[in-house]
């Protein structure tokens, strides 16, 4: 009992003391005073006891959790400490589920599963967060909207006969870019703090919860960015690998038929040319041989040495195909060299098999 009921109380007596009520209307008044107090009490208690959550998911997991528990909830709202916990607990699942995959060799199948299993929480979580800035979750056609409006242009300008070939790429590109910008700040605005059509404001954000968000727009900002840095260094390594090796392989068959050429040059053929031969009288350089002692090309493919008497060949197996009609063409035209009309076409998965016969 508190200090304004016992009041109440003591003014209750003095009226029935004077006579004003009766002691039927003092017990009424008398019972109804403290039927508050008990509300009161069991009021606070819930308070205190709910406090600690509020029901708010206590970190990342459980934000994923909750998506999954709100499978089909699209009426709601959720705070962007809940969106983005989701978001980032889901980075990392994915990231888990790709490296099995990788080890596995299942092609991405259990990736593909998963992003299934998670379709219908992602869009629910993502419209509620939409709904915490009051905010339709119909904004989320936007990218197919834009996607079916550069379908129509493509369709136009392709039945027209008119050369638009580049602006349905740049309408998609900065629609697409605009867009997403404008996603990226409805998902990370704070919630509305009071109710709106969707329901109760979610609780206020802890500190705790403050920098978890930051954390996660952070990495999700970061993480493309860095994916399309490194894969550009990837690729352009690759390139540049690939040019090596191009010119290495030029270099090697110049030298290949230089040898050869010198080494017979007295001999009234090229009977007894092989593979073996080259080794011992140092026609292949070191560089051709690998570790099982077997003639390797920079491509890691075989190379075949052989003769039909008055004629050599040099053969590369496993060679890129635009990077063989590089090759064939560097050796068209020389004198004393044939290229085999079959090199580079019909290559078996990409790879070639180059053939230079010489005299």
């Amino acid at each position: 009992m508190n200090t304004e009921q016992i009041t109440k109380l003591e003014k209750l007596k003095e009226l029935l003391d004077k006579g004003i009520l009766s002691q039927e209307e003092f017990d009424a008044k008398k019972k109804e005073i403290l039927d508050s107090d008990d509300k009161a009490s069991t009021n606070a208690q819930t308070t205190e006891v709910q406090s600690p959550t509020d029901g708010r998911p206590q970190n990342i997991i459980q934000c994923y959790q909750s998506a999954f528990r709100n499978y089909f909830n699209f009426k709601s709202r959720a705070s962007r400490y809940e969106y983005w916990g989701f978001v980032i607990t889901n980075f990392l699942i994915s990231l888990v589920i790709s490296i099995f995959d990788a080890v596995l060799g299942t092609e991405s199948i259990l990736s593909t599963i998963y992003s299934l299993v998670l379709l219908f929480p992602s869009l629910a979580i993502c419209v509620r967060r939409f709904h915490d800035i009051n905010k339709s979750g119909l904004y989320l056609l936007i990218p197919f909207g834009i996607v079916f409006i550069t379908a129509i242009i493509s369709s136009v300008a392709q039945y027209s006969g008119a050369d638009l070939s580049p602006i349905p790429l740049i309408i998609y590109l900065v629609t697409f870019v605009v867009a997403g910008i404008i996603f990226i700040y409805w998902l990370c605005k704070k919630g509305d703090e009071s109710a709106n059509q969707y329901g109760e404001p979610r609780p206020a954000e802890t500190p705790h919860e403050k920098k978890v968000f930051i954390l996660a727009v952070v990495l999700s900002v970061l993480i493309p960015i860095l994916s399309v840095f490194f894969a550009g260094m990837i690729s352009g390594y690759s390139s540049a690998s690939l040019k090596y090796n191009t010119n290495k392989t030029l270099d090697q068959i110049s030298n290949l038929v230089v040898n050869i050429r010198t080494v017979y040059s007295s001999e009234p053929s090229y009977d007894g040319l092989n593979n073996n031969t080259a080794k011992s009288f140092d026609i292949a350089t070191a560089d051709m041989i690998g570790e099982d002692g077997n003639l390797t090309n920079p491509f890691g493919g075989d190379i075949i040495i052989s003769n039909n008497g008055e004629l050599f060949s040099i053969m590369y197996l496993g060679l890129p195909e635009e990077n063989c009609k590089y090759i064939s063409n560097g050796f068209q035209g020389v004198a004393g060299l044939y290229v085999t009309s079959d090199s580079c076409t019909d290559c078996a998965e990409g790879n070639c098999a180059l053939q230079i016969i010489g005299q």
